[in-house]
């Protein structure tokens, strides 16, 4: 195995008016060239067989600085595959006096083979200020793109957060741009795994950049999921395509269960998702439960919690008009074990469905839910203890076309400014004996079962309809003024 730097001081800094600073010219195996400013030169690192010595392989080209170099096929180059080597070439990780998706690529030759130069650099920046102990580049904020060739079996948005490291920018920071384009990342059981504070970004929105969850997982938790590992860390600017249960797959067989887009492990704190389209699976006949979720969390009574769960901005749709399973996905499920959950500026649409929270506190806020087949908006649920879970306040969403708009069940909730109406089932249904809810200047009309429907011993406070802090109270199957429900009521509602 050859290193050329740190070991040899030789190719810190290279410069090769009219020629080539490096040539690798058959033979040549296990080879890194690493931290080196090459510069002033025709061609930077130039890979042929010349002289029939056999192919090249394994070689790496990482953490370099090229300056100055243009793209003339097998002329001019700052990296050139001429021929002579096995797969890719590795240049990962460098900068390439460019940032940019369209440049990057025309300071590379290609014409012999391919070469991977995802992730790049997003500036030139020496963080180590000392030539003589080469080029130290800035890790903290890296390019990916699905227009790169890839060496190995690691996918590329992995593979840069794989290298993400603390520089100009540390911790939360730190920046993952992922360029336009279509991306298939592979892990055992998951899509990622974002084990590190860093922001991942689809720069170009996700009109542009999607993630094709991971179908072909032995049927294992967490079904092809973008994992969360890591406190800090947002997911912006992606569609995450999931998948559909295929309904005739055997027991924990590939594809007998749906995926889950996004999985938040325990623990960890300050998460944001935000700005995606999330295309959520729907479950099949093997399905335990834990399958087909827009964005699913560890379920955990002890700590250690997550906490400042952040999701806003989205739009959660079924990534088939008609679930091709057994039942439709849902949105989210918060299970106990996250301390803090807001949800807000989303949109839901079609045949999904109903969203639960079990987060000790919970805000749902300026959501628009639009429902087609048996949708279902939201639950609040307070199991396994509702004087610690499932608190939950419910503000100005607006929710059409559900079979239940808003369910409060053995939980404790506020709900104000909500519009649950036009061609829903039931407005806002409580229900359980340790359920209690506030229910205040909500809009409910053109619910076909009931407004506010009540059960189960459930306690509700509805405020004085007849001041229209509830507009349209009972419309539906109901007379004006009433709901469905004999259990305690305060104020007008009995």
């Amino acid at each position: 195995r050859s290193t050329l730097f740190p070991y040899t001081t030789l190719f810190r800094s290279i410069t090769a008016p009219g020629a080539t600073c490096l040539s690798l010219s058959g033979g040549n195996t296990g080879i890194q060239v690493v931290n080196n400013f090459f510069s002033n030169a025709d061609r930077g690192v130039r890979i042929n067989d010349p002289y029939s010595f056999g192919n090249n392989s394994s070689i790496q080209i990482v953490g370099n600085s090229f300056v100055g170099f243009t793209l003339v096929p097998a002329t001019k180059y700052a990296v050139g595959n001429e021929g002579g080597y096995t797969g890719p070439v590795d240049a990962s990780g460098n900068w390439w006096g460019d940032n940019t998706s369209a440049g990057v690529p025309l300071k590379i030759d290609q014409s012999g083979g391919p070469v991977d130069y995802t992730p790049w650099l997003d500036t030139g920046t020496d963080l180590g200020g000392v030539a003589c102990n080469g080029f130290q580049g800035d890790f903290s904020v890296l390019h990916v793109s699905a227009a790169s060739p890839q060496v190995g079996t690691t996918g590329r948005i992995q593979e840069g957060i794989n290298l993400i490291a603390d520089g100009s920018l540390t911790g939360g920071a730190r920046t993952l741009d992922v360029e336009a384009g279509s991306y298939s990342e592979t892990l055992a059981n998951a899509s990622l795994d974002i084990n590190k504070p860093v922001r991942v970004i689809g720069v170009s929105g996700s009109t542009s950049t999607t993630i094709v969850l991971n179908p072909n997982h032995p049927g294992s938790f967490p079904y092809g999921a973008i994992v969360i590992d890591s406190s800090s860390v947002l997911v912006s600017g992606f569609t995450v395509v999931g998948y559909d249960a295929d309904p005739s797959a055997g027991l924990y067989a590939p594809g007998s269960l749906a995926s889950v887009n996004f999985l938040l492990n325990p623990g960890e704190s300050d998460v944001e998702i935000a700005n995606n389209l999330i295309e959520v699976g729907s479950y099949g006949p093997e399905s335990d439960g834990s399958d087909a979720y827009g964005l699913l969390t560890t379920y955990g009574t002890t700590p250690p919690f997550a906490d400042n769960l952040n999701v806003h901005h989205n739009i959660f749709q079924p990534v088939d008009p008609t679930p091709v399973g057994d039942g439709e996905g849902e949105g989210f499920f918060i299970n106990p074990g996250v301390d803090h959950f807001s949800f807000a500026n989303n949109t839901l649409t079609g045949d999904l469905d109903v969203s639960v929270t079990q987060a000790k506190n919970a805000t749902i806020q300026d959501n628009v839910l639009t429902g087609a087949g048996n949708f279902r908006g939201f639950e609040s649920l307070g199991d396994p203890d509702p004087a610690v879970w499932g608190h939950t306040t419910f503000l100005n969403n607006n929710i059409s076309g559900a079979t239940a708009s808003i369910q409060v069940k053995r939980s404790w909730a506020t709900l104000k400014g909500n519009s649950a109406s036009v061609g829903s089932g039931i407005g806002i249904w409580v229900s359980g004996s340790t359920a209690k809810a506030l229910i205040e200047g909500n809009t409910l009309v053109g619910d076909t079962v009931a407004a506010i429907q009540v059960d189960g011993g459930a306690i509700v406070d509805a405020g004085d309809c007849r001041d229209n802090n509830v507009t349209g109270l009972g419309t539906g199957s109901q007379p004006v003024n009433h709901s469905r429900g004999s259990e305690e009521h305060t104020s007008e509602l009995q």
